[in-house]
């Protein structure tokens, strides 16, 4: 029922306000969730706190549910490997593998089909991969992917880049377009 609401709730029109506004009752039906909230990144790359960036990619990406999903869990074990540098910066080693990690505890909870919570982890898991638009790099990528699976990292990335500074976004959109290619 949870998975169900979820799904309706992600690809409607005001997804990102819904889950700010309703953050307490979210936090309850996935509490990992609550870590990201307010928690200050202390990152050059970022201009919000790891809630208000997730909720900034969760508008950015295409009304689908995997994908809104994906961008819902991608930052989600930041607070558990954030580690301050000597230089006073916030440092998240290995986020993306455990924040797969943690999405697939959290999906399985959810009891959503196993096509799904597949998709899903892949792409958190390599939502922060950084790839070169050259070919070896592009044909791994889509061998693990799939076309449309490559494109759907592709909107995740871009996704991810809105929730940063407006620079980011630029660059990953011309990188994104250099993949493509």
């Amino acid at each position: 029922r949870i998975a169900e609401e979820m799904k309706k709730l992600l690809c409607g029109e005001a997804a990102a306000q819904v889950l700010d506004e309703y953050r307490e009752v979210f936090g309850c039906l996935i509490p990992e969730l609550t870590a990201t909230f307010d928690f200050d990144q202390l990152s050059p790359y970022h201009n919000r706190d790891v809630w208000q960036h997730t909720l900034a990619a969760v508008a950015d990406v295409p009304p689908v549910f995997e994908l809104r999903m994906a961008m819902l869990l991608h930052d989600i074990a930041k607070p558990v490997v954030f580690v301050l540098d000597d230089n006073g910066r916030g440092r998240f080693v290995g986020h993306p593998q455990k924040g797969a990690e943690m999405a697939e505890e959290i999906l399985n909870r959810m009891r959503l089909p196993r096509r799904t919570v597949q998709r899903i982890v892949r792409l958190v898991r390599y939502h922060d991969v950084k790839v070169r638009p050259v070919r070896p790099e592009v044909r791994r990528l889509l061998a693990l992917f799939g076309e449309s699976g490559f494109e759907d990292l592709l909107a995740v990335k871009h996704a991810d880049a809105a929730g940063k500074y407006e620079k980011y976004l630029a660059e990953a959109e011309e990188r994104n377009q250099k993949l493509r290619r």
